[in-house]
């Protein structure tokens, strides 16, 4: 009896146990990759959320620092607009009242002046004929002005009537005039004028 061999019906289960044993050692193990795995390789919602939040957070700081540059740009244009608007009215005020002093102010040293006929003056003797009486402007009327503001240049374009002596001879004319003004620190100074005589139509 002991050498019979081992029961026939016992033999099935066994092998029948084997594949499903291996299943299940199979599922332990892909759960436990998974809850390695899974957080890592997928963010949270919560760390989507925060990652949403960032880039708005930081799309408003762009928005606003766009709005708050071209807001003191426009005001320091504006400004800039007001302040050559006054030095305008200086420089005219001055030549008639023969203030040479205020006039030498206002100029660049390398300022340059073109003459209706076509001649060019530099600073020095301009002031000098101011000083000297040389040159006289009686009046001076503005009929037309433009001011274009391009960060340290400001360019002037008009339109203006003005009467005068230059070496005792009686001139008036209307012109066209062209200033080209430029800020050296915090000062407005004329780089450089030109006129041009609007002939009559007859």
């Amino acid at each position: 009896m002991s050498g019979a061999p081992p029961n026939s019906a016992q033999q099935p289960t066994r092998r029948a146990r084997g594949p499903a044993l291996t299943r299940l050692l199979c599922r332990q193990r892909e759960r436990r990759l998974s809850c390695h795995v899974g957080p890592a390789a997928r963010p949270s919602a919560r760390s989507v959320r925060r990652t949403d939040r960032r880039g708005m957070r930081k799309l408003c700081f762009t928005t606003l620092g766009a709005i708050l540059w071209i807001s003191c740009s426009s005001t320091g244009a504006q400004s800039a607009e007001a302040t050559i608007q006054s030095l305008e009215e200086v420089w005219n005020q001055s030549r008639i009242a023969g203030d040479a002093r205020q006039v030498a102010n206002l100029l660049d040293d390398d300022w340059k002046l073109t003459h209706v006929d076509g001649r060019v003056e530099g600073k020095e003797p301009y002031v000098r004929d101011i000083a000297s009486g040389g040159r006289q402007i009686q009046s001076i009327e503005v009929r037309e002005r433009t001011i274009r503001i391009f960060g340290q240049v400001a360019i002037v374009t008009g339109e203006a009537l003005q009467r005068g002596y230059r070496r005792g001879e009686l001139r008036i004319g209307r012109l066209r005039f062209t200033h080209v003004w430029v800020r050296q620190n915090t000062t407005w100074r004329m780089l450089f004028s030109q006129s041009t005589e609007i002939k009559s139509a007859d």
